[in-house]
């Protein structure tokens, strides 16, 4: 069933979340935060001023004396001394001048830890502190006040206090060294009252946050005699509370932040039913003369747990695989976007003032390198990705925490921008006898969030928005059909603005703006406001350079520079062994690899031009080229001798070309490539490929058994995790080819959030199904780009119409369905003849088609001319053509390169004679010539095979060498000679 908030969020601006008439404040809390100094907080305070948070829960480290006292395990510390800490009292003051840092506090833990686990503390293994202790207890009690006074110099709001048990000290729980369940929670009372008046002492007006409290033992309250539940439990913590009761000051004020609530949700009521348990139902575990104090200074709070709205739906580590993962928060409406926000607005209603937020997986700021090694690996990693990036953290906590501030900021921006959609800037109203409307083209769904603003003539009556579904403009939805848009304050002239923030009902697919008859209006506008994940869209080129044929650095740096000049974010380039990988000159020699100090400079310049340099090392299949080499190919391959695969889906027989997967061997392998190559290229991802990986389907291959066991989906899928998490201890996000997930779907949910699916098809006509796949990554939560191509490979001068529909199809298909990116293939098969300019039509067209703008032909081949300075565009496009009067994409490169070879159709090579004619070469830059060059050259060899006319090997041989040349290294030239011989 809806909550009665989703449907009450239908309707207009409701105005600002009050947190119990005390204000709504977000507290930042998590493992990277817990992980940071002040002082590193203190100088990232630009980047939290960004966030819509009030302050941070900070941990306090030093060392005295030899030994490192930490906040987070205070009570197993020898005494503290205020002067050891009085340093980070003027850190804390500036951090708090900062606006998102005003009400920040100090974190402390409430047990020691175990000497089991290597660390020092005091106590034995099992460090309880006694009852009976006096020592232990002062010394505990004096720390707390050190801490207090600290928070209270350095201006903080207070103490944020985590009581949970991490090493099994059981410190709250009744022992029988304590005496009786009496005597016991009179001496754990009188601990309470020790321990805190210590802190008030010394911060009097202090906020004390606990993560839990009285709210730690909700299920006794709901007991038949819940005094006999808690003494079953052996709980003492309310005993320690009421201690706590006894000594508290009135200008004290005490929060119960209830961390069960990470397990709330928005459309069952838990926040507002705890809320109430915490205002009352514990009230019996609360000493009777405190009652009054109680509810006078307890303040309801909640926390949640950002890693379930991101996280995995089923466990992926060995042993637990498959097994439904606990903190997996299910969509709300088809979104687990909307499942946050849900929960999170729900949480600001019921609280009183505070909402803390928790995360582990990503961090609040991007941190760069300021936590390496004061994490693992894989959380530095983390610690450069954001909640804002990955949850539309941010934008979710503005519209939490007052809406009518968010609606008016955000339409101010939005009128002000000339760049922002107005969805109602293009649709014509239409009028009626009685009405006029305005009926948008847009598309909707009850994921969105629009603001729609309008100003009326004044006197005129108020406009309605009624939404539609289908054709129907009255129907019901639970109560809500229409919204009446409210005025905001002020009249200029006769004109008064009206606005409302809208939330779309579940079955709505269109809005119908209602305007009276006599009523002047103007300026209506309407703006999507979704705060999806905000990640910016990748747009990136692969360019093989692992089937001969590796540019030289001018020529690389070239294509760099046009690009850059398209908007271009990323650069792959796309090796198997086209790195200079040292131990493995076997391997690249002969090749003209690309040296480790070469890819470092291609990285700097991409960077220079706003491009990431993305390496792509493939890391399962098409390892041919290595297996050329026996030391390799007996060591590493499925089957070293070839592998012959006999299955419905294919019959074939071919050499090795895969890894043994998940092996040792292969593991160490790639391990040892990835320290190489990494490192060339700092930056954030890594394709691993792990594409077309058919020898395990080779009943004799060496995983057979595993294969037989376990399958083939998941013994392929087992491989690409263990390559990830190489990729991943290495701090790279992992891209990989799709193509099995799609041939096996249950895999499609064990894909991490820090991966990437790459969704390639390379035919238009819709046979390469992107909508159908992109589907399916939506609906799992999988990231994935989409990965048209070129269309110029196998062939002399590409296939333009195949191109534009196989680019649209993908970018339609992945624009709808949330892709973050598009990744255009430029692939080198059999020989790699195509010269590059045959790639820069699609380059142009994918690049017009992400900015919003989609060219027609004539319109392509003028940004052609721009771009390349020369005008050659017309000539591309219909060169592109000749594929038309052909039979199959191969069938350009089997009329001049196969071993038995065809002949070309002679109104293909008219197209191609008319398509030359068009191009202006006469001052066109030196390598479009050379390149235009390249393509001539190729069709006049179509041409003197089907003229029967065999060119003289010697003179091919040249004549091809000097147009390699021009552009290209030397390796890899006598692997394209023979594919263009037909001898392989």
């Amino acid at each position: 069933m809806r909550s009665i908030f989703f449907l009450l969020g239908s309707l207009l601006c409701a105005g600002a979340a009050t947190g119990g008439g005390y204000g709504t404040k977000f507290i930042a809390t998590g493992w990277d935060i817990g992980r940071a100094t002040p002082e590193q907080i203190l100088a990232r305070a630009d980047q939290f001023d960004k966030l819509s948070i009030d302050g941070v829960s900070m941990m306090l480290d030093a060392e005295q004396d030899g030994v490192k006292l930490d906040s987070g395990y205070i009570w197993g510390d020898p005494k503290w001394r205020y002067e050891t800490f009085a340093p980070k009292v003027a850190v804390f003051r500036k951090i708090v001048a900062h606006r998102s840092l005003r009400l920040s506090f100090l974190g402390c833990g409430m047990s020691a830890r175990r000497t089991e686990q290597g660390r020092a503390s005091l106590g034995g293994k099992n460090p309880r502190i006694k009852l009976s202790d006096d020592a232990a207890w002062e010394r505990i009690a004096h720390n707390y006040g050190v801490l207090a006074k600290i928070a209270k110099s350095g201006s903080l709001r207070g103490l944020l206090i985590d009581n949970e048990d991490y090493h099994g000290t059981r410190q709250f729980q009744w022992h029988e060294e304590d005496g009786t369940w009496q005597e016991a929670n009179e001496k754990m009372r009188a601990r309470g009252r020790q321990v805190f008046s210590a802190i008030f002492r010394e911060f009097p007006d202090v906020h004390l946050l606990f993560y839990w409290a009285f709210s730690n033992v909700r299920l006794q309250t709901e007991a038949s005699n819940p005094e006999a539940a808690l003494k079953e439990s052996k709980r003492l913590f309310p005993a320690f509370l009421n201690g706590m009761l006894d000594v508290m000051p009135p200008e004290a004020v005490f929060i119960d932040g209830d961390e069960d609530s990470y397990t709330f949700r928005a459309a069952n009521g838990t926040f507002n039913s705890a809320f109430l348990q915490v205002l009352k139902g514990v009230l019996q575990f609360v000493a009777p003369e405190h009652r009054a104090k109680y509810r006078a200074q307890v303040r309801n709070s909640f926390g949640l747990y950002l890693d379930q709205y991101v996280g995995a739906k089923y466990r992926r580590r060995a042993g637990k695989r498959g097994v439904p993962n606990n903190w997996y928060r299910a969509p709300v409406d088809g979104s687990r976007d909307a499942a946050f926000r849900a929960d999170l607005e729900a949480a600001v209603r019921a609280s009183d003032e505070y909402v803390w937020i928790y995360g582990e997986r990503f961090s609040m700021i991007d941190w760069g390198n300021d936590l390496d090694g004061k994490m693992e690996p894989w959380n530095s990693f983390m610690a450069r990705q954001t909640w804002d990036e990955h949850l539309g953290l941010d934008t979710k906590l503005r519209l939490a925490k007052d809406q009518d501030s968010f609606l008016k900021r955000e339409l101010a921006r939005l009128r002000s921008d000339p760049s922002s959609e107005n969805l109602l800037s293009k649709v014509k109203p239409i009028r009626h006898p009685s009405v006029t409307s305005i009926i948008t083209s847009e598309q909707i769904t009850n994921r969105n969030i629009f603001a729609v603003s309008i100003e009326m003539r004044e006197g005129a009556s108020a406009p309605i928005l009624r939404w539609q579904r289908g054709t129907a403009w009255n129907w019901e939805i639970s109560g809500v059909r229409k919204v009446e848009l409210r005025p905001e304050d002020g009249v200029e002239g006769n004109w008064r603005k009206y606005s409302a923030l809208l939330r779309v009902p579940e079955g709505a697919n269109r809005f119908h703006l209602q305007i009276a008859k006599d009523a002047e209006f103007r300026n209506a506008a309407l703006y999507r406001l979704d705060a999806p994940p905000k990640r910016p869209f990748q747009l990136g080129y692969q360019l093989d350079i692992a089937r001969g044929k590796v540019p030289t650095m001018p020529s690389l740096k070239r294509i760099v520079d046009i690009i850059s000049r398209l908007g271009y974010t990323q650069l792959q380039l796309y090796m198997e062994c086209a790195f200079a990988y040292k131990g493995h000159e076997k391997a690249w020699n002969g090749r003209s690899p690309m040296t480790p100090a070469e890819m470092r400079e291609l990285y700097e310049y991409c960077k220079s031009r706003g491009i990431e340099l993305v390496p792509s090392q493939n890391s399962f299949a098409h390892m041919e080229r290595w297996f050329e080499v026996d030391e390799y190919r007996r060591k590493l391959a499925e089957c070293p001798s070839g592998a012959v695969i006999d299955t419905p889906k294919m019959k074939k027989r071919r050499g090795p070309v895969t890894l043994v997967a998940s092996g040792g061997e292969s593991l160490s392998f790639l391990s040892g490539l990835y320290d190489q190559l990494l490192p060339t290229c700092p930056g954030r991802y890594l394709n691993i490929g792990c594409d077309e990986v058919y020898d395990l389907w080779d009943k004799n291959c060496r995983s057979a058994a595993k294969v037989a066991k376990d399958g083939y989906a998941r013994t392929y899928i087992d491989h690409v995790l263990a390559v990830r998490t190489l990729a991943y201890v290495r701090q790279r996000e992992s891209m990989f080819w799709a193509d099995a997930i799609f041939e096996y779907p249950e895999l499609i949910r064990e894909i991490p959030k820090d991966m990437i699916a790459l969704v390639y098809g390379y035919t238009g006509g819709g046979n390469d199904k992107f909508e159908e796949k992109v589907m399916k990554l939506e609906a799992d939560e999988v990231r994935f780009y989409v990965c048209p191509g070129t269309s110029g490979w196998c062939g002399p001068s590409g296939r333009t119409r195949n191109m534009m529909e196989n680019i649209k199809e993908a970018f339609t298909a992945g624009s709808r369905h949330g892709a973050e990116g598009l990744l255009l293939c430029d692939w080198g098969d059999l020989g790699h003849h195509q010269p590059w300019i045959v790639a820069l039509p699609s380059l142009v067209y994918a690049s017009s088609l992400v900015k919003g703008r989609e060219l027609t032909r004539k319109e392509l081949a003028e940004e052609i001319d721009k771009i390349a300075g020369a005008k050659i565009g017309d000539a591309l496009l219909e060169a592109g053509d000749a594929w038309e009067k052909t039979r199959d994409m191969r069938f350009l490169h089997r009329c001049y390169a196969a071993k038995k070879r065809e002949t070309i159709p002679e109104d293909a090579l008219a197209v191609w004679r008319q398509a030359r004619s068009k191009a202006d070469l006469k001052n066109a830059p030196e390598w479009i010539r050379d390149d235009f060059a390249t393509i001539d050259f190729l069709y006049r060899l179509m041409e003197a095979n089907a003229q029967g006319r065999s060119p003289n090997p010697e003179k091919l041989e040249k004549i091809y060498r000097k147009l390699w040349e021009k552009q290209n290294r030397p390796g890899g030239f006598v692997e394209s000679l023979e594919y263009l011989k037909g001898a392989k």
